[in-house]
């Protein structure tokens, strides 16, 4: 191989590499002199080489570090719209490849006082969807603002693991540099050579840029020798980024010499997006490997906090931080210390209770009037005229009025009194509900709901968009409820419900004109006899090694790496207070997310149930199983519906349905060169459903094309989709399908 030898500075490899372009930190790699290096005319290929004897040494080091932990103070800031924030923990740190960590929290601090209160002079819009629901709803730690870095894991940049796997800072795993298969995925290029003293160690300075991510490249410096990586850069930007336009992350790695591992000690994370900038500055410490007696300390819990970890006083976080503050971020600390001291006065509390209190005249009007007593825990609220319109009611316009009292106890116990009524003029109808809500065990997701009301009802709750707001759709339905649910065991929810109410038809009732022309056939509302109910219901979900988080007597859930399992048994009484039904349910669901780490992922749920009874023609079509019918040209939940189902079926006899999807995450078409630069990704899915006694037998599958963006900070996902029907001609409006996802953060996956 020849080569010329020429003088290189490091200045070339600033000239050459964003990364290295990017970072202005504190990290030195101890080099103090450069050597004359040879250029060779396959700078490229000797960049592999050097890359080649490093992943030799994988192995070896992912035995070293299989169980791994020490001691992480991180410190977080950043600037949004000219205004400062700041959050740092000191913790204890667990990891156990390949993706199992740990974080026992010793003291946090956001800096950020509770603000200046709610005055009751705001107001609130909201939006939500959601496909399948959850009849143990969904419990979320409170928001930390940009502040992504809470624990080990959010960070864990893990050069030795054959993925990366950061799903609060970029939607897909990043393949490593270091991997097995890393030929296939980068490009590689020696653009320095360095020496150190006094050792004269030399120092390979090699560049990767990916090529199945766009917008991912980095550098890693490797001693000669032992193939040592002592520092790591990488630098991302474009669609995989969930919250960021741009993130540089940086490394410092040091030799254990008693177990000759290479771990991290530093790391130091800088992003932008717009005129917002941000920086986290990470130390690890006191680090024990392979110490078995600390696997299960925790077991499931990826984090939790100690009693006293959020009342650490100055004094004692002067002690404990082995990063002093800035100048700056030290008046940060002391300013938002003092608005803390006076939002939380008595004085202060009073003052924002008296004027939360105060008659004004857009309360009424605009904000909704209420009363309330911090100190008691006490909160009344009335709905503001502006919220009580309903123009679109069964019968044409509904007048709504609608409040709640709530008692906050200190252990986070809530028992809350909420009720509404409202008048149609059309068919001069009062209806309404009041119900209760005792929040007895927060920890563990212990809730008893009373209600009592008579209003319409939605017969089918996860309709077509034009079926749901049919009038074909509702019924009147007079009700008493009881219900209670629980957290048995980590993973294990049970729900109990007892119903007793009274059905009938909405044939009779005076309508409005324009649904008839908007929902056409899917309008007119079915007509049956009145008949009364008592069905008592057990819902069971198993989660099995559920991962969660406990902050103080609050717990998250934070998924299961298998899947969930649903159970469901009805019980319909008969004679019980009139009761007219007599039948068992019994139904079984399985779903799962599968995070494939070359190929993207997966999603899938598979169901199957049926009605048990002497006559289940009686069953009214009410208490059936429904199948949604598809939304011409709109790409539905394909976790949970179908895309070429002409209309809404039920029954009460035996099905079997299953639904699946597949997104390549740009695993394929990133792949071809010339492709890769539209950003495009594909995904595959299929759902069928089989009702024997209807003979219905409904298969489809679809392909598609995705495109990753962003809008006002949230990562979104639109699509195009092709359906087929195996053997059948998919009519026109469900042929073609346009969709639109979104990344949920928290959970570090896609709403489908």
């Amino acid at each position: 191989m020849k080569g010329v030898p020429i003088h290189i500075g490091f200045f070339v490899f600033l000239a050459v590499h964003p990364a290295a372009r990017a970072q202005e930190l504190p990290m030195d790699t101890q080099v103090v002199r450069l050597e004359t290096a040879l250029v060779f005319e396959k700078a490229s290929n000797v960049g592999w080489e050097v890359m080649q004897k490093v992943i030799n040494t994988v192995k070896d080091q992912r035995q070293k570090t299989a169980n791994l932990q020490c001691s992480t103070y991180a410190k977080s800031s950043y600037t949004q719209g000219g205004r400062s924030h700041l959050f740092e923990f000191l913790s204890v740190s667990r990891r156990e490849r390949p993706t199992q960590y740990n974080e026992w929290v010793v003291a946090a601090d956001q800096h950020l006082s509770e603000g200046e209160g709610n005055f009751g002079n705001s107001m609130e819009m909201r939006a939500s969807f959601s496909g399948r629901s959850q009849f143990m709803g969904e419990q979320r730690p409170p928001e930390m603002g940009r502040h992504f870095y809470e624990g080990y894991q959010d960070g864990d940049v893990d050069l030795f693991s054959a993925t990366i796997n950061m799903p609060k800072i970029f939607s897909l795993p990043l393949p490593s540099p270091l991997a097995s298969d890393a030929g296939v995925h980068f490009r590689y290029k020696l653009v320095d050579i360095l020496r150190t003293e006094p050792t004269g160690e030399k120092i390979y300075v090699v560049q990767f840029d990916a090529l199945s991510v766009p917008g991912y490249m980095g550098t890693v410096w490797v001693r000669e020798g032992d193939w040592f990586v002592n520092k790591s850069a990488m630098v991302l930007t474009g669609g995989a980024l969930t919250a960021f336009q741009s993130m540089t992350m940086v490394q410092r790695h040091v030799l254990d010499e008693g177990s000759g591992a290479n771990v991290v000690v530093d790391r130091d994370f800088q992003w932008k997006d717009g005129t917002d900038t941000g920086r986290v500055t990470v130390r690890h410490s006191h680090h024990v490997f392979n110490d078995l007696s600390q696997t299960t300390t925790m077991r499931l819990a990826v984090r939790a906090y100690a009693p006293d970890a959020f009342t650490q006083s100055a004094h004692q976080w002067e002690r404990l931080r082995p990063i002093p503050l800035a100048l700056a971020e030290q008046t940060h600390v002391h300013y938002q210390d003092s608005l803390a001291l006076y939002y939380d006065s008595d004085a202060y509390v009073d003052s924002v209770d008296r004027e939360y209190n105060t008659l004004k005249w857009h309360k009424p009007l605009l904000t909704g009037m209420g009363y309330r007593s911090r100190k008691r825990g006490i909160s009344v609220y009335v709905d503001p005229i502006i919220a009580q319109f309903r123009p679109f009611g069964i019968g044409g316009y509904r007048h709504n009025i609608g409040g709640s009292i709530t008692r906050t106890f200190d252990n986070d116990q809530r028992l809350t009194l909420d009720g509404y009524a409202n008048y149609g003029f059309a068919n001069r109808d009062l209806k309404g509900e009041i119900s209760i809500h005792y929040r007895y065990n927060p920890r563990r997701f212990g809730d008893m709901e009373w209600a009592y009301g008579d209003d319409y009802m939605m017969v089918n709750t996860y309709e077509s968009i034009l079926g749901t707001f049919a009038r074909g759709n509702y019924a009147r339905r007079k009700y008493f409820t009881a219900a209670q649910r629980m957290e048995w065991f980590n993973g294990v929810y049970v729900r109990t419900s007892l119903d007793f109410s009274e059905r009938s038809s909405i044939a009779g009732l005076v309508m409005d004109n324009w649904s008839d022309g908007l929902f056409g056939t899917l309008n007119p509302p079915q007509d049956f006899p009145t008949y009364t109910v008592a069905i008592f219901g057990v819902q069971l979900l198993i989660r099995p090694y559920q991962r969660y988080i406990f902050k103080g007597n609050r717990k998250f859930v934070l998924g299961s790496p298998y899947p969930d399992i649903e159970l469901e048994y009805r019980w319909g009484i008969p004679k019980l207070f009139g009761s007219d039904v007599k039948y068992h349910l019994l139904r079984i669901e399985a779903r799962d997310f599968v995070r494939w780490p070359r190929l993207g992922y997966s999603e899938w749920s598979a169901g199957a149930g049926s009605f048990f009874g002497s006559n289940l023609d009686s069953i009214r079509f009410i208490e059936h199983k429904y199948f949604r019918g598809s939304d011409k040209n709109l790409f539905s939940m394909p976790n949970a519906t179908f895309q070429a189902l002409d209309s809404t079926y039920h029954t009460a006899r035996p099905y079997l349905e299953f639904y699946g999807v597949h997104h390549f995450e740009g695993a394929i078409l990133n792949r071809i060169p010339w492709v890769r630069r539209l950003k495009f990704q594909a995904a595959v899915g299929a759902s069928g459903v089989l009702i024997p006694s209807i003979s219905l037998q409904h298969v489809e599958t679809f392909v598609g094309l995705e495109h990753t963006f962003r809008l006002n900070k949230q990562l979104f996902k639109y699509g195009f989709y092709r359906v087929f029907r195996p053997g059948d001609v998919v009519s026109s409006g469900y042929r073609f399908k346009l969709g639109i996802n979104t990344y949920d953060s928290y959970r570090g996956r896609w709403l489908y």
